[in-house]
């Protein structure tokens, strides 16, 4: 259960909403642009790949009709 703390589980369109272009970390886009900088700025990565969409799988989201 303490794992779950903090944790929320989004019915299909909010789900369907994180997948869109945002300006806060309730979008993926916005986090992995995020992320991606971060990695960049402490030499985890040496550059920050053109397309970090590539990461997200909505595949689970689009099928729950």
């Amino acid at each position: 259960m303490t794992m779950l703390d903090g944790v929320t589980i989004f019915d299909k369109a909010k789900n369907e909403e994180t997948f869109k272009d945002g300006d806060d970390y309730t979008y993926l886009s916005y986090t992995l642009q995020k992320s991606a900088e971060f990695l960049l700025s402490t030499k985890m990565i040496d550059e920050i790949p053109d397309d970090l969409s590539s990461i997200l799988d909505d595949t689970y989201i689009k099928g729950a009709e």
